[in-house]
């Protein structure tokens, strides 16, 4: 099933972060695994956690059978994405009527919906998928201050197999995941963040062939 990033925002121009994104291969990568791969994406909101997973997608996606992206800002947005999910599988692939009842419904059960897609998920001939759940930046332990807060972990297939890449700013999430690997996303380096200042602060300008100008005024200071 292919990659869709339909809502997904995405970077004009992805620059640098190459060692976050090998580390993330050294273990998602091969998607073929005995076990069920976790890795969580923490950091800063607006760091970049989001375009670093949707370049990950975007690179392996033909490794792997089938590329999920879900909403992890809210119970009711995963919920939701686990609908979308069940919309964009092929009837030939479900495990029982009730995903097929559900997916059509005019008010489907989400719940019944999300236990399905699991289920389809878990299938021992379905071990080559990846699901990528972005800003699952709620702790589940202040549901008592944020209604939307959930835990996650219901979430994840009971399954052996398949991969796993989370966002969060959520710095414990892979501690109370238990079996997850993490990597703390920070700021560009020197050499990155010159790189994307030098693709950002050009242009041409309309009607002048091959002249250059630049648009951007960009102070950095050195402590």
């Amino acid at each position: 099933m292919p990659l869709s990033l339909t809502g997904i925002p995405l970077a004009s121009d992805f620059i640098g972060r190459e060692a976050n994104l090998s580390e993330i291969e050294k273990h998602l990568m091969p998607p073929l695994a005995k076990q069920c791969k976790i890795f969580v994406l923490h950091g800063l909101g607006g760091i970049g956690k989001t375009q670093i997973a949707v370049n990950f997608a975007r690179k392996h996606q033909d490794d792997y059978s089938a590329v999920f992206w879900l909403d992890g800002s809210s119970k009711d947005s995963i919920k939701q994405a686990f609908l979308d999910i069940a919309q964009r599988l092929p009837q030939s692939q479900f495990t029982s009527d009730a995903l097929l009842t559900q997916r059509s419904a005019q008010q489907p059960d989400l719940d019944v919906v999300v236990a399905e897609v699991l289920r389809w998920l878990s299938e021992d001939a379905n071990r080559q998928w990846l699901l990528i759940i972005d800003n699952v930046d709620r702790d589940f332990k202040d549901k008592n201050k944020d209604p939307e807060a959930y835990d996650i972990r219901p979430c994840l297939p009971a399954a052996d197999h398949g991969s796993v890449l989370i966002t969060s700013r959520l710095r414990h999430l892979k501690n109370v995941l238990g079996t997850a690997a993490g990597l703390k996303v920070d700021i560009l380096g020197d050499v990155e963040a010159l790189a994307v200042l030098k693709a950002k602060a050009v242009r041409s300008i309309p009607g002048e062939s091959g002249a250059q100008v630049v648009h951007t005024i960009i102070f950095l200071h050195t402590y």
